[in-house]
């Protein structure tokens, strides 16, 4: 799919299948600094619904971000050597090559987003893959790592998802139906024991990238005691990682909200996290 931007002119990259990077929305309100506008990356869960994701860009665009949405299908995250990695290069280009018009960039990163975000760091930190981001720059690798570090101003991971969820997460994209929830799942679990080359290892790399995180900017954590999907141990777990590599981390845990669903049973509550994150990295909304 591919961008839609009304703000400033930025190179327009097209991903890999059917899903990726889309809505690319820009503020009509003012930058919370005078100047350039920020940008807020949203990386979806799976099978998310437009006028779900509508609601979480109009919380950005209320408070002068532009917005980047990353869509990515069950499919890209069953068979990530051809799928995933494709779709994180293209948005990792994206960044590189709007570095001029977007220098502060916050990431809100729900539930599969949790391992995008690993895949991004899988990427920035493998030459090869820097050389593809980088599409014939003058610059070094090293150079495009470090443009793209230091646009990365804070992390918000809502119902973060390990690998130990992913099948369960699937299966409920995928279907509602109780029972082909459960033979997803069961054949999700297979795939991971029997596709470890094109799948399972590259989970693997990208959750301990994750963990091992060297991007140290300020994060914001979203979950809930009533979700079967991300429970709050995963987020946990991430969280005293981060803080122990000197990230500074904000975790808000609610009672009843679903998976991703804490925004809607708790939007006050959910976007005073967010304004009070915000002030912390220095933007005022």
């Amino acid at each position: 799919m591919s961008l839609k931007h009304c703000g400033p002119v930025v190179p327009l990259i097209r991903s890999h299948g059917t899903q990726g990077l889309a809505e690319h929305e820009s503020s009509s309100s003012n930058y919370v600094c005078e100047g350039q506008r920020p940008l807020t990356v949203i990386l979806a869960w799976l099978a998310a619904k437009e006028k779900h994701l509508e609601k979480y860009r109009s919380i950005w665009l209320q408070r002068g971000f532009d917005v980047l949405t990353v869509k990515m299908s069950p499919y890209q995250f069953l068979v990530p050597s051809i799928g995933a990695k494709n779709l994180i290069t293209d948005l990792l280009k994206f960044l590189y090559t709007s570095r001029k018009h977007y220098k502060d960039i916050i990431l809100h990163c729900f539930s599969v987003g949790g391992y995008e975000y690993g895949e991004m760091l899988t990427q920035l930190q493998d030459k090869n893959y820097l050389k593809q981001i980088s599409m014939n720059s003058s610059e070094s690798e090293n150079q495009v790592k470090s443009q793209i570090d230091k646009l990365i101003k804070g992390i918000i991971m809502d119902s973060p998802v390990n690998i130990h969820g992913a099948p369960n997460g699937i299966a409920r994209a995928i279907t509602d139906n109780s029972f082909l929830v459960k033979f997803v799942e069961n054949a999700i679990n297979y795939h991971l024991k029997v596709a470890y080359p094109i799948a399972t290892k590259h989970y693997m790399e990208a959750s301990d990238n994750a963990h091992s995180n060297y991007i140290k900017a300020p994060s914001l954590f979203f979950a809930s005691e009533a979700d079967p999907i991300g429970m709050p141990w995963m987020s946990l777990k991430l969280k005293e990682c981060w803080e122990k590599l000197g990230i500074p981390v904000d975790f808000k845990c609610f009672k009843n909200s679903g998976h991703v669903q804490h925004f809607p049973m708790y939007p006050e509550e959910y976007t005073k996290n967010i304004d009070n994150f915000l002030s912390k990295v220095n933007f005022e909304t």
